[in-house]
């Protein structure tokens, strides 16, 4: 009944804006320059993911796991000791990223990687011997873990893996990639509503500046941990449209959301980024948005969405 899927949302909403404050919490914990990582996060809090976090969509969860976890690794790389509190809402935030949806598991092992870059295997193994939180939190998401796989494994089974369609799912997946780029910022209803073309734009020149400038100015490990958080981003984008979409040639296109919960952490590695350099960016960028939109043509983001299946639902 509408009744019941109305308080769904409001029990989804609920739990999402939990690990939103569980993420926050993190992300300042003992954080030199707090201010200028609230600024990543609220770059990472894109109009696509309020949308998805306001509806019934196991996305949702797995999106704001994936927050908290990056929230989490930027806690762990500070030199001062995580609490057993910090512990126990790494736990609560991985534990929602690994039983949210299948993906969920596997987007642990590039965050751990981006820990292990921001701070290397001395830090991590202090960490492990920093008593029993460690081990407790890492047991606790080990057996969520265990049980996402389990659950796939009893549902998915008979599912066959097409291989004389790899090679073709791979050829055909990189096209998909627009598709990703312009449903990353902004795309609601049933992957059929953009914005405003300028938008898109300014919300993507901006963040490439950004990301220049923090590849400019950032130290080795940083560099190192956003490049590597681009590339694992779009090298899981290829993978995801490969398999299922392209070999399965599933009615539904390659779309944004199975990519967010770890793409989230890039606006949050840029998070340091003086305020003097976001009002330059933006006063750059909009100077040349009208000159840069009547040289190239953008496509219209309705041309690169998937169809809407006919009866399908937007928590699909």
């Amino acid at each position: 009944t509408s009744t019941r899927w109305y308080a769904a949302r409001v029990v989804g909403a609920a739990f999402v804006l939990g690990l939103l404050a569980i993420a926050v919490v993190l992300l300042l914990e003992r954080a030199p320059r707090s201010g200028w990582r609230l600024a990543g996060f609220s770059l990472a809090a894109m109009p696509t993911i309020v949308f998805i976090f306001a509806v019934v969509n196991a996305s949702a969860w797995e999106i704001a796991g994936g927050l908290v976890v990056a929230a989490a690794v930027l806690r762990l790389s500070r030199p001062d000791p995580p609490t057993a509190r910090t512990w126990t809402l790494i736990t609560i935030g991985a534990t929602a990223l690994a039983v949210s949806r299948p993906l969920g598991p596997f987007w642990l092992l590039p965050f751990a990687l981006l820990l292990v870059v921001l701070v290397g295997w001395r830090r991590i193994g202090e960490l492990w011997r920093a008593g029993r939180a460690p081990k407790v939190a890492v047991a606790v998401v080990a057996v969520a873990a265990a049980s996402t796989f389990l659950w796939v494994r009893l549902n998915d089974a008979g599912v066959p893996i097409l291989t004389d369609r790899i090679d073709d799912a791979f050829r055909l997946a990189p096209s998909d990639l627009w598709r990703v780029v312009i449903q990353i910022p902004a795309i609601f209803g049933w992957n059929d509503t953009p914005i405003a073309i300028p938008w898109y734009w300014l919300y993507g020149l901006g963040l490439v500046a950004v990301a220049g400038a923090a590849l400019v100015f950032g130290v080795a490990r940083e560099r190192v941990a956003l490049l590597l958080g681009v590339v694992i981003s779009i090298a899981a984008a290829i993978f995801i449209a490969a398999i299922p979409f392209e070999m399965y040639g599933q009615r539904y296109g390659m779309q944004a959301r199975y990519v967010l919960p770890f793409a989230v952490v890039i606006p949050l590695l840029l998070g340091w980024a003086p305020w003097l350099l976001l009002l330059l960016l933006l006063v750059g960028v909009g100077s040349g948005l009208a000159a840069a939109y009547l040289v190239w043509r953008v496509p219209d983001p309705a041309e690169v969405m998937p169809p809407a299946a006919a009866g399908a639902s937007p928590a699909a």
